[in-house]
C-alpha cells in the first residue's frame, strides 16, 4: 500500500467522500471505553453538510457548526448502552463508510454461491456490472460525538432532517427507535481515503497550531 498523501480541509469534503456519504445507507461507529477497549456496530445515519447544520450549539471540537466538514446523526436505541456509555466517557469516535461490495467473488476452484447459480443471465449481468462500479474507495472518518438532550431544539432539527432522508420502507425503527432513544451527532474532523488500487489519502482540518483564538479554521 502507498504512502498517504496529505489534503488539507479546505470549506468542502473531498468528492469521493461526499459522494460516499450521500448514497451509502449504513456505516460502521467505533467508540471505546476509558479503558481504551473498542467496540464496532453498524449504523444507520444521515450525513449533513456544514451550510445546513445547526447553528445555535457549540460541539465538542470548538469548531463553529458552518466552517467544518459537517456533521453525521444515528439514532441509538436505549439497548446500545455500550455506544452511549463509550461515547458518554470517551466522545472521540470513528466512522468507517465504503461503496464497495464485501461479498467475496466465486473462484474456478471454489464451489459456486447458490445464490449466484439461481440468477437468471440478465440478473447475473447486472450483478456484475453492480459489484464492478461499486469496488472504488473506503473512508476512514474521525470526529467527535454529542448525545442530543432530549426534547432540545437541536434534536428536534436534527431529527426532521434524518426522517426526511429516511423515507424508505422499513425506515421508522432508524427514525423513531423504541422509547429512550437518543439522537447523536458527530462533528466530522478529517479522515483517510482508500482506493481499491491500495491509494491512500489523508484529508483533514488544519493542524491545531493553525488555529486561530483557539478556534479551528
Amino acid at each position: 500500500m502507498a504512502p498517504p498523501t496529505q489534503r488539507v480541509y479546505e470549506g468542502q469534503l473531498p468528492p469521493e467522500v461526499l459522494s460516499c456519504l450521500n448514497n451509502a445507507r449504513f456505516l460502521h461507529l467505533a467508540t471505546c471505553t476509558s479503558t481504551l477497549r473498542p467496540h464496532i456496530a453498524l449504523m444507520n445515519f444521515t450525513y449533513i453538510p456544514p451550510t445546513k447544520t445547526f447553528t445555535n450549539t457549540a460541539l465538542p471540537t470548538a469548531i463553529s457548526s458552518t466552517s467544518g466538514p459537517g456533521v453525521i446523526i444515528m439514532l441509538l436505541s436505549p439497548t446500545t448502552t455500550k455506544k452511549l456509555n463509550n461515547i458518554k466517557s470517551n466522545p472521540q469516535v470513528s466512522l468507517l463508510v465504503h461503496d464497495w461490495v464485501s461479498q467475496r467473488p466465486p473462484t474456478a476452484s471454489g464451489p459456486s454461491s447458490p445464490v449466484t447459480t439461481s440468477l437468471s443471465p440478465l440478473a447475473q449481468f447486472l450483478q456484475n456490472i453492480n459489484s464492478s462500479e461499486l469496488q472504488s474507495y473506503s473512508h476512514t472518518i474521525r470526529g467527535n460525538a454529542k448525545i442530543l438532550e432530549t426534547g432540545s431544539d437541536e434534536e428536534e432539527y436534527y431529527k426532521s432532517v434524518h426522517k426526511e432522508a429516511n423515507k424508505f420502507e422499513g425506515a421508522k425503527c432508524y427514525v423513531e427507535g423504541e422509547e429512550g432513544s437518543v439522537f447523536v451527532v458527530v462533528e466530522l474532523e478529517g479522515g483517510k481515503i482508500a482506493d481499491w488500487k491500495g491509494g491512500v489519502e489523508d484529508w483533514g482540518l488544519p493542524d491545531e497550531e493553525e488555529a486561530v483564538n483557539g478556534v479551528r479554521i
